[in-house]
C-alpha cells in the first residue's frame, strides 16, 4: 500500500512539472445566485415560493415530532406513536377513520415540496444516534425540460431503542411531476406518496427500579407484550390539472454566467489559443496550452419567455388513497387487553381503507376576470366541491385463515370556500367555510374567520373558529379482537376564539385563546368509546420571545393551558428554550452555533396507550412526573455542508438526585436515557 501511494505521489509530481501540467481552476459556481433559481411551494392553489433552507438555526431538530416545539412527545423511541401535548382543532370535513397517531411523520398533501427550478438541486442528510438510531433523507429536483419538473423525496427513520420490543422503522416516499404548457395556461401535477411503518410493541415496562439500571441492563427487562407489532401503510396517487385565463406577455430574461477562458494576451502569436475555441476548455491538459493561464469572463444569455398573469383558474384533482392498519400478537397476554371477542390465543387484526376522491375548484387571483386589467387587488378566492367514495374492510384472522370479514361503503361530499388577501396588506383577512352536503359529513359545518392589522407598534390578530362535524369513524364502529362497538354518536362541536400580538421586529409574541368542546368523543379508562355529555373548556396562553445581544441569542417558547376535564389530559405548563452563541471563524468560512436547550412540562395524568388499536385512553391513577431536561448542541456550516452534534438529557442522574433519574411519556413508557446524536447535510446546486 505504501509503495502504491509513493508511485501515485510521484506521478502527480511529474504531471505537475511536465508538459501536461495540471493547474487548478477557480470554481465559478455562484451558489447564492443558484439558490435564488431554486423555488418550491407547499400550496398549489396560490403558490408562495421559497428557496431551500441553508441556515443552521434549529438544524439539530431532525425528529419530525420536534419541529413544532411543545406540541408532541412520543412512546419512548423515535418513530413510535405521537402523543399530543396541546389541543388542536380539526376543521376538515374529509372522511377520517381515526388512526392519526403517526400523522406527524407522514409525507402528505400540504407538507411535501413542489419544486419548479431552473437548476438541479439535491440535498442529502444523515443523522446518527446511540442505540442504532438513524435517519436518512435524500431529495432531488430537476427540470428535465424547461416546462417539466420531477422531484423525488425519500426518508428513512429507524431505531432499535433501549428497551426490548420497541424497534421502529419508518419509510416515507414522495415522487411528483409539475408540467406547464409553453403559454403557461395549462398545468398538471402527478404525485405518488407512500408512508410505511413497522413498529414493534412492548406494552410498556413494569419495573419499579427501572432507573437504577444501566442502559444495557434495561434492554434485558421483560416487556409486557413480547410478541406484538403494528404495521401501517398508506399510499396516495393523485393527478391534478388546471387551466388559467388572464393576461399574457413576453418577458426578457438576461442571465450572466461566469466562465474561464484562455489568456491570449502573450506576445508570441504562434502560441495563441483562439477565444472561440472554448471546447478546448473541456480537456484539462489542453486548457491554456499557450501559457497555462486563464482569465475570468462573463457570458450574457438572453431568453424571451412567455408569462401569464392568471385572473382565474379551473382545477380538477382526482386521487386514490389506500390505508392499512394491522396489529399482530402471536402470544396474546390477555391481562394486557381490555376484552377478547374472537381469539384468546393470538390476535391478527387487519383494517383497510380505500378512498376515491374528486375535487372541482374555481380560483380567483385578485383580478377582475371580466376586464383586461392586470391590477392585483390583493385578494384570493377558492370555491370547491369535493366528493369521496370510501371502502372500509376489517379482517380478523384465526390460525392464518380469515374468520371474520366486515365490509362497509360510504360516501362523503362537501363544499368549501376560502377568501383571503396577501400578507403585504396592512389589514389582512382570511375567511373560510365548509358545508357537508351528503354522506358521512352530511350537515356538518366549519367556519373560520381571521383578521390582522399592522400598527406601528406591532401586529394584532383576532380569530374565531367553529366546527360542528361527525366524529371520527373509529368511535362510531370498530370490530377487532379486543375492541368491539357500534355507536350512534351526535356531531361534536369545537369552537375557538383568540387573539395574538406580534412585536414589529418579531422579538416577542403572545397569544391567548378559549376553546369549548361539546359532545367530545374519547376512550374511557377501560378503552371503550364514549361521548361526553358536558361542555369541556380549555384555555391556552402562548408566549414566544427572541432576544439577541451581540452574538448571543435566547429563544423561549412557553405554553400555559388549563382543562376543566380529565378527558382532555394536557400538561398545564410547557417550556422550550435555547441559548446559543453564534459566530463565524476562519475568514468567515465556518459558521457555527454552540448552546444549550432546556425543556420542561408540568406533571399530569398523561393518557395510557392501547397497543391493539394505537389509540390513547383516559387514566387517572398514574401521574407522570417530569424535570427540566438540558441538551447541549453544536451546529456548524462550511459552504454547502451543515452538521451538528447534540447531547440529549445531559442532566440525567446529576448529583445522583432521584428527581433527575428519568421520566415517562405515558404510563410504563420510559423515555430515552442520556444519549448523543450527530448529523450531516450536504446540498448540491448542479
Amino acid at each position: 500500500m505504501v509503495i502504491l501511494y509513493l508511485c501515485f505521489f510521484d506521478l502527480i509530481i511529474n504531471a505537475q512539472d511536465g508538459p501536461n501540467k495540471i493547474e487548478l481552476v477557480k470554481d465559478t459556481l455562484n451558489i447564492p445566485k443558484r439558490i435564488q433559481k431554486i423555488n418550491f411551494t407547499y400550496d398549489l392553489d396560490f403558490p408562495v415560493y421559497q428557496n431551500p433552507d441553508t441556515s443552521i438555526t434549529n438544524f439539530y431538530n431532525y425528529n419530525p415530532l420536534e419541529k413544532e416545539l411543545g406540541n408532541y412527545t412520543w412512546l419512548s423511541n423515535i418513530g413510535q406513536y405521537q402523543l399530543p401535548l396541546t389541543l388542536k382543532q380539526n376543521s376538515s370535513l374529509n372522511f377520517n377513520w381515526g388512526f392519526n397517531n403517526l400523522s406527524a411523520y407522514e409525507f402528505r398533501k400540504g407538507n411535501i415540496k413542489h419544486f419548479y427550478t431552473a437548476v438541479p438541486y439535491t440535498e442529502a442528510q444523515y443523522n446518527w444516534g446511540l442505540f442504532d438510531q438513524s435517519t436518512f433523507n435524500i431529495l432531488h429536483s430537476q427540470n428535465i425540460k424547461e416546462n417539466l419538473n420531477i422531484t423525488a423525496d425519500y426518508r428513512v427513520i429507524g431505531s432499535d431503542g433501549i428497551y426490548s420490543r420497541q424497534k421502529a422503522s419508518v419509510q416515507n416516499l414522495a415522487v411528483g411531476t409539475w408540467y406547464k404548457s409553453l403559454n403557461k395556461r395549462y398545468q398538471n401535477w402527478f404525485s405518488v406518496i407512500n408512508n410505511k411503518y413497522k413498529l414493534e410493541q412492548n406494552g410498556g415496562i413494569d419495573d419499579d427500579d427501572i432507573w437504577q439500571y444501566s442502559s444495557l441492563v434495561k434492554g434485558l427487562l421483560n416487556p409486557n407484550l413480547p410478541n406484538a407489532r403494528n404495521d401501517e401503510n398508506n399510499r396516495k396517487i393523485s393527478f391534478r390539472q388546471s387551466y388559467s385565463g388572464g393576461h399574457q406577455y413576453e418577458r426578457i430574461v438576461i442571465d450572466t454566467v461566469k466562465i474561464a477562458i484562455p489568456d491570449t494576451t502573450i506576445a508570441d502569436s504562434t502560441n495563441l489559443v483562439p477565444i472561440d475555441s472554448l471546447m478546448e476548455i473541456q480537456n484539462p491538459f489542453n486548457r491554456g496550452a499557450a501559457n497555462n493561464k486563464f482569465i475570468d469572463s462573463t457570458r450574457i444569455d438572453t431568453v424571451i419567455k412567455k408569462e401569464l398573469i392568471p385572473f382565474w383558474s379551473i382545477v380538477h384533482e382526482i386521487a386514490h388513497e389506500r390505508r392499512r392498519y394491522s396489529f399482530i400478537d402471536n402470544n396474546a397476554n390477555l391481562s394486557r387487553y381490555p376484552a377478547t371477542y374472537i381469539d384468546s390465543t393470538k390476535t391478527n387484526d387487519s383494517l383497510r381503507q380505500r378512498i376515491w376522491e374528486n375535487e372541482f375548484a374555481f380560483l380567483l387571483n385578485g383580478r377582475n376576470p371580466l376586464k383586461k386589467d392586470s391590477t392585483d387587488y390583493g385578494y384570493r378566492f377558492k370555491a370547491a366541491f369535493t366528493h369521496q367514495f370510501i371502502d372500509l374492510q376489517t379482517k380478523n384472522y384465526i390460525n392464518d385463515s380469515t374468520k371474520y370479514v366486515l365490509d362497509n361503503n360510504l360516501q362523503n361530499a362537501f363544499l368549501s370556500f376560502n377568501l383571503f388577501n396577501l400578507p403585504s396588506q396592512k389589514l389582512q383577512y382570511n375567511f373560510g367555510a365548509k358545508l357537508g352536503l351528503f354522506g358521512y359529513q352530511s350537515g356538518s359545518i366549519s367556519l373560520d374567520a381571521n383578521a390582522a392589522y399592522a400598527f406601528p407598534f406591532g401586529k394584532l390578530n383576532a380569530y374565531l373558529k367553529s366546527t360542528n362535524r361527525t366524529v371520527d369513524y373509529l368511535f362510531m364502529e370498530l370490530n377487532t379482537n379486543h375492541h368491539n362497538w357500534r355507536n350512534d354518536f351526535k356531531k361534536y362541536n369545537h369552537s375557538l376564539i383568540g387573539a395574538k400580538y406580534i412585536h414589529p421586529k418579531n422579538k416577542f409574541s403572545i397569544e391567548a385563546n378559549q376553546q369549548l368542546l361539546n359532545n367530545w368523543a374519547y376512550l374511557d379508562t377501560i378503552q371503550i368509546a364514549r361521548q361526553h355529555d358536558k361542555a369541556i373548556s380549555v384555555q391556552q396562553l402562548k408566549i414566544q420571545t427572541n432576544l439577541k445581544w451581540r452574538k448571543i441569542t435566547i429563544d423561549q417558547n412557553i405554553i400555559l393551558q388549563n382543562s376543566n376535564s380529565n378527558i382532555v389530559a394536557i400538561p398545564s405548563f410547557i417550556y422550550n428554550g435555547s441559548a446559543y452563541y453564534d459566530s463565524r471563524v476562519f475568514k468567515n468560512a465556518l459558521d457555527f452555533q454552540i448552546g444549550i436547550l432546556v425543556s420542561y412540562r408540568s406533571n399530569y395524568f398523561s393518557p395510557s396507550f392501547s397497543n391493539s388499536i394505537a389509540q390513547y385512553y383516559v387514566q387517572q391513577t398514574d401521574k407522570q412526573s417530569f424535570y427540566p431536561t438540558i441538551d447541549f448542541f453544536i451546529n456548524a456550516k462550511i459552504n454547502t455542508v451543515r452538521f451538528f452534534v447534540k447531547s440529549q438529557n445531559l442532566n440525567q442522574d446529576i448529583f445522583l438526585l432521584s428527581a433527575f433519574e428519568g421520566y415517562f411519556s405515558s404510563p410504563n413508557y420510559p423515555m430515552f436515557d442520556r444519549t448523543i446524536h450527530a448529523g450531516l447535510s450536504w446540498q448540491f446546486y448542479d
